[in-house]
């Protein structure tokens, strides 16, 4: 089987594993508190990437990853982590599922503003229409407009700060131990919270099999991504990433008995359509430079 093909493979299982923790936490968030869900997430997912580590017998800790760009990924786990569990707990799936996948497009913008990467004209107009996207998805002003569903977007922003800090990061600091380190902090952050709180509301009984879950699924996905990011080009495999929509959608409806509106599919569909764009132009242009 091609590299390419198998790397497809892997982005698509990784989504259907990122959604099923989605939907974990979203089963947790009535009867477990915010801190601990985070917790959880965080040392599930610091114990896999540990192994993984050992596993490739690789250093966990080393002076040449105590650098900056760490720091800056770190910060943007733990609001992207902490701004997920929360919006999870109070917007729809289907809903956090459509704003998520502006999450490239915003990454473009960044790249542009904060790394002085060059963004044509088409990719400018693509990031523009998949904003517009996103505005139909949230519709603030309309009565159904939820306050909580801007916690999404402080979600995306931490995914991005993360990311900008992964390319940054010079090529002496390892994918795994940036991931173990924010995982590591994640953990701590859901300790903390744990400890401010008056009401701490710990898993019990069939509960605990969500948490078990959930670590399970998003290590799992965590796994698949990084597995196709390195089998094939960024800029082939990444528009795979919005099947994600799809499962998203799909779980929502089938197993949290969500709605989905006019609204929310036609934001959707110029989210996902401008961001597929923006990806494919982007291979064209290093296709160009080659």
């Amino acid at each position: 089987m091609p590299d390419i093909l198998r790397a497809i493979i892997s982005m698509i299982i990784a989504m259907v594993f990122l959604t099923i923790s989605d939907v974990f936490i979203k089963l947790l968030s009535p009867s477990v508190s915010t801190g601990a869900i985070v917790f959880f997430l965080g040392l599930g997912t610091t114990l896999f990437f540990a192994a993984s580590i050992k596993l490739q017998r690789g250093p966990i800790f080393s002076r040449h990853y105590f650098h900056w760009t760490v720091v800056v990924r770190n910060i943007g786990e733990v609001t992207a982590a902490l701004g997920m569990v929360i919006s999870l707990t109070y917007v729809p799936l289907v809903t956090v599922t459509a704003l998520l996948q502006s999450q490239p497009l915003l990454l473009t913008a960044a790249g542009a503003i904060f790394l002085g990467e060059k963004v044509g004209v088409r990719r400018l107009a693509a990031v523009l229409l998949g904003f517009c996207g996103v505005m139909i998805i949230m519709r603030p002003g309309a009565e159904d407009f939820s306050i909580y569903s801007l916690l999404t977007i402080i979600a995306l922003l931490g995914m991005v700060i993360r990311d900008i800090g992964a390319r940054l990061a010079p090529q002496t600091v390892p994918t795994l131990p940036m991931a173990l380190y924010g995982s590591m902090v994640v953990s701590c952050l859901g300790l903390v919270m744990m400890m401010l709180s008056d009401d701490i509301l710990l898993p019990s009984g069939i509960v605990w099999l969500y948490v078990f879950g959930m670590a399970i699924a998003s290590s799992v996905g965590i796994f698949f991504i990084t597995r196709a990011m390195r089998l094939g080009e960024v800029s082939a495999i990444s528009p795979f990433r919005y099947v994600k929509i799809i499962f998203g959608i799909g779980a929502g409806i089938l197993l949290l008995d969500e709605q989905v509106d006019a609204a929310m599919l036609v934001g959707s569909t110029i989210v996902t359509v401008a961001g597929i764009y923006a990806f494919m132009r982007e291979g064209q242009i290093a296709a160009q430079k080659k």
